[in-house]
């Protein structure tokens, strides 16, 4: 099935997959402190009280990486996207591939990539360059269905 307009996600869905998304990577980020403070408190204040600005951007950015890398090639959804309603695909509707999904995150990262979102599409440089697409499961799943049905005409049993 090729991907068409009728079942993309909308943008405000699209929104709420990175405001939901950068929620979740911040409840990591309090998670993994927390263990690390019980397992070795001293050690932890030491640590935070000399990691730099650079070291920090850096955990930052592999973290952003870990998260979407082992989610969205695992079960084609982050948390945002379990919420809204929408999942990853090729540009025929299968399943991406781990490569792809390693460059569709590494194209998150290219600076002001975000801003790629303004104007009228929801289509983000990290879609485009992947050739991925986000959809909204309910209207994927319906066109599955016709695309099934219709394929089963003639056929038969």
């Amino acid at each position: 099935m090729e991907i068409t307009d009728d079942v993309l996600a909308v943008k405000s869905k699209r929104f709420g997959n990175f405001v939901i998304d950068l929620i979740f990577r911040y409840v990591i980020v309090f998670v993994l402190s927390f263990i690390a403070i019980v397992i070795d408190p001293e050690g932890f204040t030491a640590w935070i009280e000399t990691v730099t600005t650079l070291e920090d951007i850096m955990y930052s950015l592999l973290l952003l990486m870990i998260y979407f890398i082992v989610t969205e090639s695992i079960f084609q959804r982050t948390v945002g996207k379990l919420i809204t309603g929408t999942m990853v695909v090729m540009a025929d509707g299968s399943k991406p591939s781990f490569g792809t999904i390693v460059l569709r995150t590494l194209c998150r990262l290219i600076p002001f990539e975000a801003l790629s979102f303004i104007g009228d599409d929801a289509y983000g440089w990290h879609d485009n360059f992947s050739n991925t697409y986000v959809v909204d499961i309910k209207l994927y799943n319906e066109a599955m269905s016709r695309k099934n049905s219709f394929d089963d005409i003639g056929k038969s049993e």
